[in-house]
Order: structure tokens, then C-alpha cells, then sequence
């Protein structure tokens, strides 16, 4: 999670996964600013990479730039493409393109579908997240309103570890954790129990990870 192609340490980081769990099945969530070619080399050496998610939120520049504040559209879509050449014909690591729909973006969103559909693996979009009422302004990036709420379907996926070592509840709530990996946290982890069949535990109400586009 975060942006793991900044972290000076990715190649000692998947080394150690592979020395540790050599059947592990990794997968690197990135905006793709820094997938360059040296990059993608370095990441191809590694067998226990097997998905490549990189989150790209606009198809024009000008909408682009104003969502992923800071990157430059043309060189992160040039990035991924490169990327592509270099896997070739191999089959891993899978490489997919995301898209969170918001109200800035939601127009492109069939014109970003059809642009990568036949130039990576797999092409998803998603419904906006709060991360469990952290985010500022949220409602006004809302499109549309959520129509019906399901039952929560992030409190039973795998272990959820963040940069500094925490086990935190889910890939949508990282302010609330169950401690340090190497201090009790993937124990405690172990223990949960869900609350509720709608939403996993009490302070999830405010999440809309549990509410439906």
C-alpha cells in the first residue's frame, strides 16, 4: 500500500518475501510515476510478484492532473505502456488499470475503458472510498447518491499490513489497527469477529465501503 516504488528498499522488501513464503503472491498498488524502465526490470526479477495495480483517475490530461495532483498524465501513461512491452509475452506479474469514479472524472470513464481494455490485463473502476470518514469534502465528489447498502466486503480479505508494520482493519480503514505485526497485531487480528452482517464492527458506520453505487 501507499506508493511501495518509493521505498528505497522494494528490492530487499520482495527479496524478503521470496526468501520467507517463496510460494507468496505479491501485488503493488502504484500511480505509476515511477514505474520507469529501470524499475520495471527491477520488478520483473522478482517470481513472487503477480499483479501490478496502478491507479490512474483521469483519461484527459487537463482531468488527470487535477485529480492526481503533482503527475504528469502523458508520462505515467507512458510508463505503464513500457511496462506492458517489457513483460512481452509472459504471463505475470497481471497488470490492471483502476479508476475511482468521482464527479470530476465520471465523464471519462468509458473513454478510459476503451483506451486500455486491449493494452493491459484487466481494467477496473471503482465507487469513491471515505476511508471510514477520513477524507475532507467527501460528499462533493460524489456523482450520485448510494442507492442500498450490502453487507461489508472487506472485513474477511486477506491480512492488511501498512508501511510502519501495522495490522490495520482494512484496506479502507487504516486509522484504526490491531497493532504491530511483530507485536501481538496479527494475533489479535486473528480474533476479530464481525458485528453486525451490514457493517463489521460499530465505528464502520461512517464507511461507505459498506454503501453500493
Amino acid at each position: 500500500m501507499y506508493e511501495p516504488l518509493s521505498d528505497p528498499r522494494i528490492d530487499e522488501i520482495l527479496t524478503a518475501i521470496r526468501y520467507v513464503q517463496p510460494s507468496a503472491e505479491v501485488t503493488i498498488f502504484t500511480n505509476g510515476a515511477l514505474l520507469t524502465r529501470e524499475m520495471g526490470a527491477l520488478l520483473l526479477s522478482h517470481s513472487t510478484l503477480k499483479n501490478v495495480v496502478v491507479s490512474i483517475h483521469g483519461f484527459s490530461k487537463k482531468v488527470y492532473e487535477s485529480v492526481m495532483q503533482g503527475l504528469d498524465r502523458n508520462r505515467v501513461y507512458e510508463n505503464v505502456l513500457d511496462f506492458m512491452q517489457q513483460i512481452g509475452t509472459n504471463c505475470e506479474p497481471h497488470v490492471s488499470v483502476s479508476f475511482v469514479r468521482i464527479k470530476q472524472n465520471i465523464h471519462e470513464l468509458e473513454r478510459f475503458r476503451k483506451f486500455w481494455k486491449d493494452k493491459v490485463d484487466t481494467v477496473s473502476d471503482f465507487e469513491v472510498m471515505n476511508w471510514n470518514g477520513q477524507v475532507a469534502d467527501f460528499y462533493p465528489l460524489l456523482y450520485e447518491w448510494p442507492k442500498f447498502t450490502r453487507p461489508c466486503p472487506m472485513f474477511e480479505q486477506p491480512l492488511v499490513i501498512d508501511a510502519y508494520g501495522n495490522v490495520v482493519k482494512c484496506c479502507y480503514d487504516f486509522a484504526y489497527n490491531y497493532g504491530h505485526v511483530l507485536k501481538g497485531g496479527y494475533e489479535k487480528w486473528q480474533q476479530k469477529k464481525r458485528e453486525s452482517d451490514t457493517w463489521p464492527l460499530a465505528d464502520c458506520i461512517s464507511c461507505f465501503g459498506w454503501q453500493h453505487y
